[in-house]
C-alpha cells in the first residue's frame, strides 16, 4: 500500500511539474508577444475577442453534449425521463413529498377544476386567434393552442402541508398544487382561480421568458468578464457574485412580479370562462393574506427582493379587472348554467 501511495505521489508531482513548465513557456511567449504587439489595436482587442471565443465555444460544446444526451434519453424512455424529472421537482419544491393518488378526493377535485380551465384556455386562445387574424400574435396563439391540445395535462396534488402551487418548464403539462392549499381553499371558485393562475404562467410563456433573459445575461457576463479579466481570478472572487446579484434584483425580480400580475389577470378571465364566479374567486387573495398575517408577515407590502407583489395589492388589481371578468361570465350565461346544475344536483 505504501508503494502504491508513493507511486501516485510521484506521478502527481511529475504532472504538476509538467503543468508548471507549460505555464512558464506560455507566460514567456505571452510576454514576448506583448512586447512586440502590445501597443497595437490587434493585441488590445484581439486577446479579449479570442478569450471570449474560447469561453463561448467551450460553453456551447458542454451545452450541446448535455442537450443531446437529455434528448436521447427522453426519446428512448419518455416515461422514465418524466418520472426522473418529477422526482427532482418534488425534491426541490417539497422535500421529496409524495404525490397523492389520482383517485384521492383532493386529486379528483383539483383535476376536475383543471379540466374546466383547460377548456376555458382553449376558448381564450381561439378568441385571440380570431381577433388578431393574420398577425404574429395570432401565430403565437395558434402554436400555443396546438401545444395545449397535444400535451397530456396532469393536475398533481403534492402530499405536503405548504400553501403553494406552481408550474415548471421542466415538466410542460403538469400543474402542481400542495395539499395544504387545497385544504385551505374550500371554495371551488377560489381554488379554480389558483389553478387558473398557474395555467396562465404556461399560456403567457413566463418560464421561457425568464430562461431567455437569464441566458442572455449569462452570455453578456461571459463577454464582459472575458474582456475585463484576463486571469479569471477576479471573475470567481468578485464579478460573478456581483453580476448575478445585480441580475437577480434589477431584472429577475421585477420581471417575476410583473409575470405574477399578468397570471392573476388572465387567471381571473379563465375562471370567468369556466363559469366559476369571479367575485368569489378573487377572495382567494384575501384568504392568502390572512394566512400571511397569521404567520407574522405583512400582506400589504413586498420587499425589494420578493418574487411576488404584495398579496393585498394583487387583490386590489383584481378588483379593477373584475368588471371585465364579469362581462365574460355574463356573456356565457353562467348564472343560468350554475342554477340549472344546482337544480339537477338537488334532484
Amino acid at each position: 500500500n505504501l508503494s502504491v501511495i508513493t507511486s501516485f505521489v510521484l506521478l502527481g508531482t511529475r504532472i504538476l511539474r509538467a503543468i508548471a513548465s507549460m505555464w512558464g513557456v506560455f507566460r514567456s511567449a505571452q510576454q514576448r508577444l506583448q512586447q512586440s504587439f502590445g501597443h497595437t489595436k490587434l493585441w488590445r482587442f484581439g486577446r479579449p475577442a479570442l478569450r471570449t471565443f474560447r469561453i463561448l465555444t467551450a460553453s456551447g460544446s458542454l451545452y450541446y453534449l448535455g442537450y443531446s444526451a437529455g434528448m436521447r434519453q427522453c426519446l428512448e424512455d419518455r416515461d422514465g425521463s418524466i418520472k426522473s424529472i418529477l422526482c427532482d421537482v418534488l425534491a426541490k419544491q417539497s422535500a421529496n413529498a409524495a404525490v397523492l393518488p389520482e383517485n384521492n378526493r383532493m386529486s379528483i377535485r383539483v383535476s376536475r377544476l383543471g379540466q374546466e380551465l383547460l377548456l376555458a384556455a382553449q376558448q381564450h386562445l381561439q378568441q385571440v386567434i380570431e381577433a388578431a387574424k393574420g398577425s404574429d400574435e395570432a401565430s403565437d396563439a395558434t402554436a400555443k393552442l396546438n401545444a395545449l391540445q397535444k400535451l397530456q395535462w396532469r393536475f398533481v396534488v403534492i402530499d405536503d402541508g405548504a400553501v403553494n402551487a406552481f408550474v415548471t418548464n421542466l415538466l410542460p403539462g403538469f400543474v402542481f398544487v400542495h395539499r395544504g392549499l387545497v385544504e385551505m381553499m374550500q371554495d371551488n371558485n377560489q381554488l379554480s382561480f389558483i389553478i387558473g393562475h398557474e395555467l396562465s404562467h404556461y399560456l403567457c410563456a413566463h418560464g421561457t421568458a425568464e430562461q431567455n433573459v437569464a441566458g442572455f445575461f449569462s452570455v453578456l457576463q461571459i463577454l464582459v468578464l472575458a474582456a475585463c479579466d484576463p486571469t479569471g481570478l477576479l471573475s470567481v472572487g468578485l464579478e460573478l457574485p456581483l453580476f448575478s446579484t445585480l441580475l437577480h434584483y434589477m431584472v429577475a425580480m421585477p420581471m417575476s412580479r410583473r409575470h405574477e400580475r399578468e397570471a392573476d389577470g388572465l387567471g381571473l378571465m379563465l375562471v370567468a370562462r369556466a363559469c366559476r364566479d369571479p367575485r368569489s374567486a378573487i377572495v382567494a387573495h384575501e384568504t392568502l393574506a390572512s394566512i400571511e398575517a397569521r404567520a407574522g408577515g405583512d400582506p400589504s407590502t413586498a420587499s425589494f427582493g420578493d418574487t411576488h407583489p404584495s398579496t393585498l395589492s394583487r387583490h386590489a388589481d383584481l378588483q379593477e379587472q373584475l368588471p371585465d371578468a364579469m362581462k365574460i361570465y355574463d356573456a356565457n350565461g353562467c348564472d343560468k348554467i350554475r342554477q340549472t346544475l344546482k337544480w339537477l344536483y338537488q334532484q
